[in-house]
């Protein structure tokens, strides 16, 4: 709504670190191991995607259960032109 609101148009949304792991970082106070995680695959996404494969579900389907758990997500958005 925020980007309809501005009057930009969503290029693409996706799901970065989930939020079990996300979490489980915050618990343990931060440690360095966890950072991996915002560059990688996080251990739940990683479970998700292999299920979605599994299942024989498409990228935009395995997408959309990631992002139901995702502790943060990326977006890139763009102006649009009047």
């Amino acid at each position: 709504m925020l980007i309809k609101d501005c009057n930009m148009k969503l290029l693409e949304m996706r799901p970065s670190i989930d939020s079990i792991t996300l979490i489980t970082r915050r618990l343990l106070g931060r440690p360095k191991f966890f950072s991996r995680w915002f560059k990688k695959e996080s251990p739940l996404n990683r479970v998700i995607s292999i299920f979605g494969i599994f299942l024989r579900k498409n990228h935009k389907q395995i997408n959309k259960f990631k992002l139901l758990f995702c502790g943060q997500f990326t977006f890139v958005a763009k102006k649009r032109l009047e």
